[in-house]
């Protein structure tokens, strides 16, 4: 399998840090770029480094509550 990781602030979307799942948007390339890396049977991976949960700002358990609720759009 081929995948590739890619950084949700500042890589897809987002104006570079701890963007809100609420408040996030997608670069207007960022789908079309990820749907040709699938067509051409590569993974996408997304990941985040939320510095407001490492610094105490609130838990994991909201960032994953939201993230999910953001999902279901």
């Amino acid at each position: 399998m081929i995948g590739v990781f890619l950084d949700r602030d500042g890589t897809i979307g987002g104006e570079g840090g701890g963007i809100h799942p609420f408040e996030f948007t997608l670069y207007d390339f960022s789908a079309k770029a990820i749907k040709l890396l699938n067509a051409h049977g590569i993974k996408v991976y997304l990941f985040t480094n939320q510095s407001w949960i490492g610094m105490g700002s609130f838990q994991s358990e909201y960032f994953w509550k939201v993230l999910i609720e953001c999902w279901k759009y």
